[in-house]
């Protein structure tokens, strides 16, 4: 990474950064015209220096400013030639960690701000939420441990070079007092290091369940009542605590809509009673996007993703918005979008013209070495191995059942559904007592056909579907649970990865060449409640019929173009559907959830004996 840093291409790009910005101020200080008159040999002598590593950066200078609530902000500016390097290293860093940051961290990151932070807490409010824990990092720029701090950062830039200038820079703060602590406010590099110090805050906050807004070190985390927002405040104090940081008590406060909440210089209070509900739905800042138009190109131009075909441009979306890129088929990938999309952060997976999973594309994700032993030491231990299967299967016997109830409350109460709702509760209760795998495998089959032949029945005749079976799926429901489950499991290795796991290192599925076993097990639970639901959604809503389909002797149902855009369309939108969890702290998109879950099996695997809680739908 340092040859990027230190490339004069990202130096000149890196000046023209600076001079733009101290010309937005009105008055270009002499220090920058000084260096403007030579910039060319003073970026050539920058970038031998930080390639042998003799780059010393200079003192800063402090500049108080006074902010529009009356307090004085110290800003700590290098000299010119050292914010060209901030800058340098800017530029290089956050394709690497913007990418990995919490989706509701809003400071200081390209395309989200303060709008989009005031919004988020708006939605949630409307969402359900009632009051709101407001509160600030104490003197958060000045108190980051530094040596922590370029620590979080070296996990993920492996070039050492680079982060001892980093180091290098932020040591400068020890001429004023600060030694070991703080990262000088003023340096463009700060507030990114000071999203990824937090990440783990953002993180911990969000595996408890809560949804923390932050603008930098501004929070707020909404909740569904007083008692939910007090316990997000001792969840708040406690992670900043583990991180050296610390609440400033003037400044944390719980208030509910009703009296009116303070972000951001924003003032939003509750909706008067008679306002319609609002939509169960979010659009998150990063979704997934799939292209199989056979024939297709999917390419990359000016920060936006395009998709052509024939010449022409059918599709086209902003990168930032952009999760994952899903191809079926004949789609093309062109090389500049494989690189942004590894530089993002953007996964690209790859299923074949049936709909089956071929591949994955996807930046190396720094793994944590003892949550991998604790996995392998997990599947080694019968205890664990017992306790982790029998919640898998647990979780995905009781969204099964939770399926036929709403139906049950949807539809109108049914014999059968009561009878398989029945045995389905007799299932969960067998499956608690079980102690081996084949065991639990068997009694988790046996209420899978129960739970499949019920839905067969909600279907209709003309569906011609009479419980699973795949390769080939015989019937068109078959085809689209088999293409969902592949969708499905593409999240989950997602899921995984992001976690830290191993996606491929299962429990209750065995090991297989190529087989992503843990996340076939993570998703067992999420079966019913994303795909199935999906399935049953488009049938009962007629958004397809039988004749949407085509049938081969060999390959089966398959759907029609038509048929596959009207299904991705419905299961983005249930991806994109917010729901609550056992944790609280308000609804989430099902995505966000998952992801969830996965940091919930971490934190079961890091803990020995540590109960692994599977998603329960309501």
């Amino acid at each position: 990474m340092m040859a990027r840093v230190a490339d004069e291409g990202a130096l000149t790009r890196a000046w023209s950064e600076v001079l733009e910005a101290a010309e937005r101020d009105g008055r270009v200080p002499v220090s920058v015209r000084r260096f403007e008159r030579g910039v060319a040999a003073s970026l050539v002598r920058l970038s031998g220096e930080l390639s042998s590593g003799r780059y010393q950066p200079s003192r800063v200078s402090e500049v108080s400013l006074r902010t529009g609530s009356g307090s004085e902000r110290v800003l700590r500016i290098g000299a010119v030639v050292d914010r060209v390097v901030e800058r340098s290293l800017l530029n290089a860093l956050t394709p690497v960690i913007d990418p990995l940051l919490s989706p509701f961290a809003f400071g200081f990151r390209r395309g989200l701000g303060v709008k989009d932070a005031v919004a988020a807490l708006a939605r949630a409010r409307d969402e359900g939420s009632t009051h709101v824990l407001r509160s600030d990092i104490a003197a958060a720029f000045d108190s980051v441990p530094r040596a922590r701090a370029v620590q979080a950062l070296s996990r993920l830039v492996p070039d050492r070079r680079v982060c001892d200038v980093v180091a290098s820079l932020l040591a400068r703060l020890d001429d004023y007092g600060l030694e070991g602590v703080g990262i000088a406010q003023g340096s463009a590099v700060s507030p990114l290091l000071l999203n990824l110090y937090l990440l783990p805050f953002d993180e911990a906050l969000m595996a408890n369940g809560f949804t923390p807004l932050r603008y930098a070190d501004d929070i707020a985390v909404p909740a569904m009542s007083e008692s939910q927002a007090q316990s997000a405040a001792q969840d708040v104090a406690h992670q900043l605590e583990c991180l050296g940081l610390a609440c400033s008590a003037p400044k944390t406060s719980i208030r509910s809509f009703d009296e009116g909440v303070h972000f951001l210089g924003v003032t939003l209070r509750a909706r008067p009673s008679s306002t319609a509900p609002p939509p169960a739905r979010s659009r998150p800042q990063r979704i997934s996007m799939v292209v199989s138009e056979g024939g297709a190109v999917v390419r990359t131009r000016r920060g936006r993703v395009r998709v052509d075909r024939d010449g022409e441009t059918v599709a086209s979306m902003s990168l930032s918005r952009v999760a994952r890129i899903v191809v079926q088929g004949r789609v093309g990938l062109t090389t500049p979008l494989l690189h942004e999309a590894a530089q993002r952060g953007i996964d690209v997976v790859m299923l074949s013209r049936s709909g089956g999973y071929v591949g994955r594309l996807s930046r190396r994700r720094p793994g944590d070495p003892s949550l991998r032993r604790a996995q392998a030491r997990a599947y080694d231990s019968g205890a664990d191995l017992e306790r982790l299967t029998t919640a898998f299967v647990s979780g995905k016997i009781t969204n099964m059942r939770v399926a036929v109830l709403r139906h049950q409350r949807g539809a109108g109460t049914s014999e059968e559904g009561a009878r398989v709702a029945a045995q389905l509760a007799e299932a969960r209760a067998r499956a608690s007592v079980m102690r081996s795998v084949p065991s639990l495998m068997g009694v988790e089959g046996a209420a899978t056909r129960a739970y499949f032949g019920w839905l067969g029945s909600r279907v209709g005749e003309e569906w011609g579907f009479h419980g699973r079976a795949r390769r080939p799926p015989p019937d068109p429901v078959n085809s689209m649970l088999s293409y969902g489950y592949v969708l499905l499991c593409a999240e989950g290795v997602s899921a995984c990865e992001q976690a830290g796991l191993d996606p491929d290192m299962g429990f209750l599925h065995s090991d297989r060449w190529g087989r992503p076993s843990l996340a076939l097990d993570l998703m067992e639970e999420w079966r019913p409640v994303i795909v199935d639901s999906t399935v049953l959604r488009i049938i009962s809503n007629k958004r397809l019929k039988p004749s949407d389909f085509t049938f081969d002797a060999k390959q089966g149902a398959r759907m029609t173009a038509h048929a596959r855009q009207t299904f991705l369309r419905e299961y983005e939108a249930r991806m994109l559907t917010l729901a609550g969890s056992d944790a609280g702290a308000g609804r989430q998109p099902y995505r966000r959830l998952i992801a969830t879950q996965a940091m919930r099996l971490a934190e079961a695997l890091r803990t020995p004996g540590g109960p692994y809680r599977p998603y329960v739908w309501r």
